[in-house]
């Protein structure tokens, strides 16, 4: 063990802890000598505060430990107490996205080259899962160079081995 004494303070970077001997005390001080109160007869020397007490090791890691192991506690909580994507709807709205755009893929892979199509967005479309397949009915506009048109269009789509496939029609 080490002597009681004034060591540089394990848990800031300037100033100086109290060491009673067995552990860190509220008593600091800051480097430049005593604080308000110390008695001047505590005032180290030179090989007093030369190195902090051996055998406290990470001691100082301990509130920070200590935070960290609640932070750990609360998340875990709320993890195992949070509804599933399922329970919550999420993952039906991120299906439904993932749905209309795979059909969108689809129906832009079926257009000639020189026809740009413009896709107003899942909002505006009706989007319906029946046992497992996507139905998808909505409006795309088509320009042709010439022509501009707002035509109607269905898909229908499944998931299968992380992939959608299905079929994209112009009505």
């Amino acid at each position: 063990m080490t002597a009681p004494g004034w060591f540089d303070d394990p848990f800031s970077r300037t100033g100086q802890r109290w060491w009673d001997g067995q552990q860190w005390t509220r008593r600091t001080r800051g480097a430049a000598g005593p604080a308000a109160g110390t008695p001047p007869s505590s005032t180290p020397t030179r090989s007093d505060v030369a190195s902090p007490p051996t055998g406290t090791g990470l001691g100082w890691l301990r509130p920070y430990g200590l935070v960290i192991l609640g932070l750990v506690a609360a998340f875990t909580f709320v993890g195992l107490t949070a509804p599933s994507a399922e329970e919550s709807g999420v993952a039906d709205v991120g299906d439904r996205r993932a749905a209309y755009w795979s059909c969108v893929d689809l129906l832009e892979r079926q257009l000639p080259p020189h026809v740009t199509a413009r896709f107003p967005g899942d909002s505006s479309a009706t989007v319906v899962q029946d046992a497992g397949t996507w139905q998808v009915r909505a409006v795309v506009e088509l320009e042709t160079g010439e022509d501009e048109m707002t035509r109607a269009w269905e898909c229908a789509v499944i998931h299968d081995d992380g992939t959608w496939r299905g079929t994209a029609n112009l009505e």
